[in-house]
């Protein structure tokens, strides 16, 4: 990544394309604060498996991207 370039996150990204922050707390069955803590840490590296597994197959972003080991 170049000096000064933002990173975009991915995380954000796949919720968007899942259809929201609502859309997909509901999916998951998880609380919509969840989701935000997710986004706001850029990753789901402290998410459960399912979920993440879930948020990819929601949004098409490989398990790789959300958790981050995909840079």
């Amino acid at each position: 990544m170049r000096r000064g370039q933002k990173r975009t996150n991915v995380v954000g990204a796949a919720v968007v394309l899942a259809g929201g922050v609502s859309k997909v707390a509901r999916d998951l069955e998880v609380s919509r604060q969840t989701i935000y803590n997710w986004i706001a840490a850029g990753d789901m590296m402290r998410a459960r498996y399912c979920d993440i597994l879930a948020l990819s197959r929601l949004s098409g972003v490989p398990v790789r991207k959300l958790t981050g080991e995909g840079d």
